[in-house]
């Protein structure tokens, strides 16, 4: 059995979109096609007409995609989105002339082959998060298209790359997508790689300063001892608390809170990559994207959340005011530790000095 709950939109008669559930006793179906085309069956105003991708839990799926895999990923009750809830006219199609607008740039190098794969990729356009907060960003689709480009067009390869490599809404605000791809057949990262090192043979790469980092207290950290699994001599357990994390190594840090007796806490954005790059070129974008990530945590019920980066430090405890005036938003008694920090409170005789230059107060001690 599957459940299945689907994104309804009319533009043109609903003011409010809603999820009509649907329950598939057997499975009978192979793909996600399938199922949408049983469910038009079902439900003749279903529209989802020249629709190849979808998102489920906010990860671009392929509507070709064997429904066994689906359900292996996402479990047997799913939510199905458009790919972008913003730009819905109906149902699971959406208007995509944001993403037909940038092919200007393009144009004058292509032919009409090269515009039907640029459009081929209408649903790479939608994938990466920081296009909510930053509309006018070229996109991953962009970057895919200009590295096909250069392949069949090597003598055009500086005016592809001259397109993407600028500081405004190019490649260097690209942020890891590899989370919110299913099945990335694309390999859309090493892409990304590729272009940087032809951008740098190429005497076009702009270096992008690191962000400038004041008033951090984060303490750096030796991750294979913070998480070892093996030491058990605990001087304090966390059995009460609810502890979310925000790392790229968080199924690790899990393992090791588990260990400590917390409570393990989800949420949508704790999968939401490095920004480190975003800090450098537009801050305030770095703010707003920090701010959303802070109270995804407290609303989910997390007590406090732990990172291993001097990045991520920086931006949810010594930024912290900025981000509470951002979002409207207090963030009460939650606070952030450095991994180094937790293991310390747990492990060692003293709480670590660094506790004390906290901005958000530290109830833990």
């Amino acid at each position: 059995m599957i459940e299945v709950y689907m994104f309804r939109f009319d533009a043109k008669k609903d003011i409010l979109r809603y999820y009509k559930p649907y329950e598939f006793k057997d499975i009978y179906f192979t793909t996600l096609k399938e199922m949408f085309e049983e469910i038009k069956k079902q439900d003749p105003y279903f529209e989802f007409d020249n629709t190849t991708h979808v998102k489920i839990s906010n990860i671009c799926v392929n509507i070709n995609e064997n429904i066994q895999n689906i359900i292996s990923h996402f479990g047997k009750s799913i939510t199905i989105e458009p790919l972008s809830t913003l730009r819905v006219y109906k149902d699971l199609k959406i208007n995509d002339d944001d993403f037909m607008a940038h092919f200007d740039k393009f144009s004058p190098f292509c032919d009409k082959e090269d515009f039907e794969f640029y459009k081929s990729l209408q649903w790479l356009y939608y994938a990466s998060p920081l296009r909510a907060y930053k509309d006018d960003y070229i996109a991953e689709s962009a970057f895919v298209f200009v590295n096909e480009m250069i392949k069949k067009y090597p003598q055009k390869q500086k005016e592809f790359l001259k397109i993407i490599n600028n500081c405004e809404n190019g490649i260097y605000h690209h942020i890891d997508i590899s989370k919110y791809i299913f099945n990335d057949v694309l390999n859309v990262e090493n892409i990304i790689h590729t272009l940087k090192q032809r951008l740098k043979e190429s005497s076009l790469y702009l270096e992008i300063k690191p962000p400038h980092i004041t008033s951090s207290n984060f303490i750096h950290q030796n991750e294979k001892e913070c998480l070892s699994t093996e030491k058990k001599d605990f001087k304090h357990k966390l059995n009460d608390f609810n502890i979310a994390v925000y790392s790229q190594k968080k199924d690790d840090i899990f393992k090791f809170t588990k260990m400590l007796g917390a409570k393990n806490i989800n949420f949508d954005m704790d999968k939401f990559p490095d920004i480190s790059n975003i800090l450098s070129l537009e801050p305030q974008m770095a703010y707003n994207i920090a701010g959303d990530i802070m109270l995804d945590a407290i609303d989910n019920g997390a007590d406090f959340m732990v990172v291993n980066d001097e990045i991520s430090f920086y931006l949810f405890d010594t930024c912290s005011k900025k981000l509470q005036a951002q979002t409207n938003r207090e963030f009460g008694n939650f606070y952030v530790l450095s991994l180094k920090e937790l293991y310390e409170i747990c492990f060692g005789d003293n709480i670590p000095n660094s506790i004390k230059t906290h901005k958000l107060k530290v109830w833990l001690i």
